[in-house]
């Protein structure tokens, strides 16, 4: 024992520690120590902390304290000694306190949740708020009274005030980010609503009978708050409030409308009475506001969300009618976002690639309903009062938020077209449905409609519209003729085409086989006729003298044996679905009916019966697919989605029984026989083809045997199982409306379902879902489907289901697994679920499949939800990559710099290879389970590419880092002098010879001659006086108050000057929360990339290069310059990376002081303006790299007052939000620019 060690443990003895009791404790007494300093504070209550040594900053006594082995209270015993005292505490000494602990948390605290740190928060009246209770900070602004039945607990306004000035916060956000590990929440308007709201529900829920006061009690707080908070402009989007319908039901204020109750809702009710008389909101007085006035409840009830005009909402759209009706619309020539010129429809045809465009346009969900039912007047009217519509009629274009994605042969970018230049949707629905009434009785498309009165002898083949002026609603909203006929001339009217009677549908029916011999017309004629009829025309049309007279002798369109011909109707048939296999539909004659046209319409228009009562047999048990078994479970798991889209049929109950008894068995071979009245023949099925046989309950499907599939995955990304799949499906219900929706569902996992149940079914909380689990009596366990897949996967028959209830199901599975239980008890606790392949699983999985001798792959053969770790490891290979280039390029660069020519200019090859092509598939994590970086990049270093190089990671990591982009810079300056010397050049030329790789290669190395040779034999200028000295053109930029002097193309100057900036100031680029701006921008402010500031136009590239170094140097400042590397163009501008281009998403990435890889976009202003334009593809590269991704937008970035705004990641969005709705920032969508707070 030395010296030091003898005097420490003679010291132990000795009471020579100060405390907050005012005495002095031996270290065997057990004093405590912080090295924060909350004795400072807790000083004053010695009677509770009197073994607590008094504070120290000195840095010595903090190490001996240390070698003394003092320790600090255990976190659990601190905090109940913190909640003796809280009560007691100043109200300067508790904000102090809880900025101490909370620095204290990353960790003394950090193994304590929220509702565990201590209760040192008080209320208004001064009250210490228990932490297990969920406070908010205080509104900054405004108050209000909240309804009696709804408790939310605020934090003192004068304790918020102190924290906010003690920890310098600027905003309740900001202070809320450095108090995260308490149980508080930054005040926000919509978290106040959706309390009042959900407490309410909950009330309810626990006394329905009672539900019309909760209503009226917690909407007069809501109508209070209207009147009195200053935030309380627009409602929260998320929250939905329920309101009494006028069927005395509960349902959403955005699921209700303004009916004939109010003034304001008589369109509505007009339009919508026929359609669903459900969906309207209760009178005023049954809503609590009998002494309120009608318009201000109006527009309370509109502020809530009931909708006044039928609701417009952005969405998808893929109807290639429509996309191709808005590129015949736009005004040619057109010049592109990328100023590609288009000079007519048809040249946009040619350069469009096969990709369907991504259209995104504003729609009305019932508007086929509303023009089919409602009255033509009241829809001329709402057309003329609802002021979106109007506008859209009146322009023709689409408002904003819509766009219209192109892709352009040849070119990276997807071109937007702005909503200036779409198309209104709505106006082309308008225009092409039929809903005009006419002088002739019937409705038809404006398009074959005429306004002159003359022409009413001309129908059928030209219709007049029916304008009755003395109509009431025409009256009581002031609609004249001048109206009518401007919103009807706007949607088309005065086309010359015919509406057809009942009785000249079946005389061209009957001329057919004369008048088209060959069919080319008749197939077409078929679809018109059953699609610009409504279905009670076809009911009606059954008992029509015409139509039972071409039934009898008419003839018909179809194909028998391959052939087609005229059949009489009698004795052809319509197959409604693909239920029947090719052989089948060979062997009677088939009508040229579109399928999925309804076969009840169908035969109520053309008398043609459906191809039905074929009974199959199976002859042999058929061949069952490896994948046959999971495939079942996926389908048992999928089926609640299918009945989430029934639930509102009225035949619900039926299609539940028929989803309950069907199977679909998968088959690698099907030997089976038919029976149609007397004939019964063999059957043979080609691939994806099924027959239900045993009853309706069975469905086998062949698959295709050239076809390998190694698990579901596979099998469910093959769109024609999936077709397959979905016609199985509707036919069993015998359905045809979600038959593309089941397809397109079932290749998801979980998440992607429930966003798109969510989505189609407007079902946010996924209620339609649960129910649809519940009647199935299959609520999801991901728990137990993980254990139970591993039990198949080890070949154990116990089912968990059966067996674990009332039982240890840890005990139960360690046994039958034969592995101990601690560790099977470990990694049930500590496997997540909910992501199996997420990067906290990859140690536990390991332990376990190691345990029981089982691979992920068998694990994938039997579960439905796939483990695949692939995405994470290239992402963390993907980070050593960029971390160990400058090593790997020093390595190289010492490898090459004696060899010959041939070898050096394979330079660049190797380094993007390396950059490039470092993904190998002989490492695989899903059977390694761990990322051995040695081995990965040694197997890598072993392979074709790289075996020349006799490398090694080892040899890699132990290199020693050479700032090679200033040897090939000062190389580059020497070339270009050398050049000059001999000949004259362009610029351009010189930028276009050193792009080429070898050559670029050959300039690290310093081979001149060689270069200067190779640049004379491609370049050879004509020897003219012009040549000499012309080459060089000078610019000037105004840059920190300076006139800035460089050579075109050649920012050397510019960038002097920065780094003198840089030595003499230190920019901070704090984050800076981005709000969404409330009002929209007027219009002229310039942006990102150009204008003010003493730049001119002209200097729009340089003002984005003066930014992107400005950050480039700052990061490199802190993190050092072998962790940050320039991507982009203009790195190679700056020589500081020879391989710098654009289009990668980003421009430079780092290394943090974690080993963590960021990537950064750099947005450059000379003005003040927050806003910016961006690319679709950098909003992608955001978008999916959105836990290390920012961007960093630099205003004013040649003046000397430049302001760095580090935004963070913007596309990291929060629930329910997307690009074009959330809370950060609008989007002005002529070009994607970004704007924000």
């Amino acid at each position: 024992m030395g010296f030091y060690e003898k005097l420490l443990d003679k010291m132990k003895s000795h009471k020579l520690i100060p405390v907050v009791s005012n005495k002095y404790m031996a270290v065997d007494e057990n004093p405590v120590f912080f090295e924060t300093p909350y004795a400072e504070i807790l000083k004053k209550f010695p009677e509770v902390f009197h073994e607590l040594a008094f504070h120290t900053s000195d840095s010595d006594v903090q190490q001996l304290i240390k070698d003394l082995e003092i320790d600090e209270y255990e976190p659990k015993d601190f905090i109940d000694k913190l909640n003796q005292v809280s009560a007691l505490l100043n109200i300067n000494d508790r904000a102090d306190l809880i900025l101490k602990v909370a620095k204290d948390n990353i960790d003394y605290f950090e193994p304590i949740t929220s509702r565990e740190m201590p209760s040192l928060f008080v209320d208004e009246g001064g009250n210490v708020i228990d932490s297990k209770t969920q406070a908010l900070m205080p509104p900054e602004r405004s108050r209000f009274q909240l309804p009696g039945n709804v408790t939310i607990t605020f934090i003192s306004n004068q304790l918020f005030q102190i924290l906010k000035d003690k920890s310098h916060a600027k905003t309740g956000r900001s202070l809320a980010e450095k108090l995260d590990c308490f149980n508080i929440q930054e005040y926000r308007f919509d978290s106040v609503i959706r309390r009042i709201v959900a407490s309410t529900n909950r009330f309810i829920r626990k006394n329905p009978g009672n539900k019309e006061e909760h209503i009226k009690n917690m909407l007069r707080s809501l109508f209070l708050i209207l009147n009195d908070d200053t935030e309380s402009e627009k409602f929260p989007a998320n929250v939905n409030v329920p309101l009494i319908t006028t069927k005395a039901e509960l349902k959403n204020a955005k699921e209700l409308y303004l009916g004939s109750e109010y003034l304001a809702g008589k369109v509505m009710d007009a339009l919508y009475s026929s359609i669903d008389d459900t969906v309207f909101v209760a009178k005023k007085d049954e809503l609590g506001f009998e002494q309120d006035d009608e318009v201000k409840v109006t527009e309370f009830l509109e502020w809530v969300g009931v909708e006044r005009f039928p609701p417009i909402k952005l969405q998808e759209t893929k109807e290639e009618e429509f996309s191709d009706y808005v590129l015949r619309k736009i005004n040619y020539p057109y010049t592109t976002d990328h100023t590609d010129l288009i000079k007519s429809y048809e040249h946009f045809k040619q350069r469009k690639s096969y990709m369907s465009p991504r259209i995104t346009i504003n729609k009305i969900a019932e508007i086929d309903a509303i023009l089919e039912k409602a009255r033509f007047e009241d829809i001329l009217v709402w057309l003329h009062l609802d002021p979106r519509i109007n506008e859209m009629i009146r322009e023709g274009r689409e408002l904003e938020g819509s766009t219209y994605l192109i892709d352009i042969r040849g070119m990276r970018n997807w071109r937007t077209i702005s909503h200036r230049n779409i198309s209104s949707y709505i106006v082309w629905k308008l225009k092409t449905t039929k809903w005009v009434k006419t002088e002739s009785g019937g409705k038809v498309k404006p398009e074959i409609c005429c306004l002159s009165k003359t022409l009413i002898d001309m129908s059928p083949l030209v219709e007049v519209p029916a304008l009755n002026l003395k109509d009431k609603a025409f009256k009581e909203n002031n609609i004249g003729l001048n109206d009518v006929e401007y919103i009807l001339t706007k949607v088309g009217a005065s086309a010359d085409f015919s509406a057809f009677s009942t009785e000249t549908i079946y005389s061209i029916l009957s001329k057919l086989e004369t008048s088209d011999p060959e069919g080319k017309k008749a197939k077409t004629i078929y679809r018109q006729i059953i699609e610009s009829k409504p279905r009670d025309w076809s009911k009606k049309a059954a008992k029509e003298k015409a139509r039972n007279d071409f039934v009898e002798e008419g003839k018909l369109l179809a194909k028998s044996d391959g052939q087609i011909s005229y059949f009489p109707v009698k004795d052809a048939y319509y197959v409604d679905n693909i239920t029947f296999c090719k052989e089948i539909m060979q062997k009677f004659p088939i009508v040229e009916i579109d399928k999925r046209s309804g076969k009840d319409q169908v035969r109520d228009i053309f008398g043609v019966n459906p191809l039905e009562d074929i009974k199959f047999e199976i002859d042999e048990e058929p061949q069952r697919h490896k994948l046959d078994k999971i495939f079942s479970k996926a389908f048992e798991i999928f089926k609640p989605y299918i009945l989430a889209y029934r639930l509102q049929k009225k035949d619900v109950n039926t299609e539940l029984n028929r989803l309950k008894k069907l199977k679909i068995v998968l088959c690698t071979d099907i030997k089976a026989s038919y029976k149609h009245d007397d004939v019964e023949d063999e059957l043979a099925l080609n691939p994806y083809e099924h027959i239900q046989a045993r009853g309706e309950t069975t469905a086998y499907l062949l698959l295709n045997p050239e076809k390998r599939y190694d698990n579901l995955s596979e099998l469910k990304n093959d769109i024609d199982f999936c077709e397959s799949f979905a016609e199985i499906i509707s036919g069993i219900l015998k359905v045809s409306e979600n038959r593309k929706d089941f397809r397109n569902l079932f290749p998801r996992d979980k998440p992607q379902r429930d966003r798109i149940i969510q989505s189609d079914l407007d079902d946010r909380d996924l209620e339609k879902l649960k129910k649809a689990r519940e009647l199935f009596q299959n609520p999801s366990d991901l728990e137990q489907d993980f254990w139970q897949n591993i039990l198949e996967a080890k070949g154990s028959e116990l089912t968990l289901i059966e067996q674990a209830e009332g039982k240890d199901i840890v005990k139960l599975l360690a046994d039958e697994l034969r592995i101990g239980k601690i560790l099977l008890e470990e990694l049930y606790k500590n496997i997540n679920y909910e992501e199996l392949s997420i990067k906290s699983n990859l140690s536990h999985l390991k332990q376990l499949f190691e345990a029981l001798k089982v691979s992920i792959e068998e694990f994938n053969q039997v579960s439905y939800e796939q483990i695949d770790f692939q995405e994470y490891f290239e992402r963390e290979i993907t980070n050593e990559i960029f971390k160990l280039l400058n090593k790997f390029r020093k390595y190289l660069y010492s490898q090459l710099k004696d060899k010959d020519i041939d070898e050096k200019q394979k330079f660049m090859e190797y380094v993007d290879e390396y950059k490039e092509n470092y993904l190998n598939d002989n490492y695989d994590i899903n059977k390694e389970l761990e990322i051995d970086k040695k081995k990965y990049f040694d197997i890598l270093f072993k392979t074709e590419s790289f075996k020349r190089l006799n490398l090694t990671y080892e040899k890699l990591t132990e290199q020693n880092e050479t700032d090679l982009e200033n040897l090939f810079r000062d190389n580059k300056e020497k070339f270009q002098k050398k050049l000059r010397q001999t000949m004259s050049f362009l610029n351009e030329d010189l930028k276009e010879f050193l792009d080429d790789t070898e050559n670029k290669s050959l300039l690290f190395f310093g081979e001149y001659n060689e270069l200067i040779k190779r640049f004379e034999n491609e370049y050879k200028p004509e020897e003219t006086e012009e040549d000499t000295g012309g080459t060089i053109k000078k610019k000037t930029i105004k840059l920190n108050d300076k006139d800035a002097e460089y050579d075109e193309d050649d920012y050397q100057s510019l960038m002097e000057n920065i780094d003198e900036d840089l030595n003499d100031n230190e920019y901070d680029m704090d984050m800076h929360d981005p709000e969404k701006p409330e009002e929209k921008p007027s219009k002229g402010r310039s942006g990102g990339g150009g204008g003010g500031g003493g730049a001119r136009r002209k200097n729009t590239k340089e003002i984005g290069f003066v930014g992107e170094y400005y950050v480039y140097q700052s990061l490199v400042k802190k993190y050092s310059k072998g962790k940050v590397f320039w991507v982009s163009e203009y790195a190679k501008t700056a020589n500081i990376n020879p391989e710098g281009k654009d289009g990668l998403g980003y421009d430079l990435m780092y290394i943090d002081d974690k080993g963590q890889a960021h990537y950064v976009e750099v947005k450059a202003t000379n003005t003040d303006d927050l806003s910016f334009p961006i690319s679709s593809s950098e909003v992608r590269f955001g978008e999916q790299h959105k836990d290390n991704y920012g961007i960093i937008l630099v205003l004013t970035v040649c003046s000397q007052n430049r302001d760095f705004k580090n935004l963070g990641n913007i596309f990291k969005y929060g629930e329910d939000e997307s690009f074009t709705n959330n809370t950060k920032f609008s989007v002005e969508n002529d070009g994607f620019r970004i704007r924000f707070e």
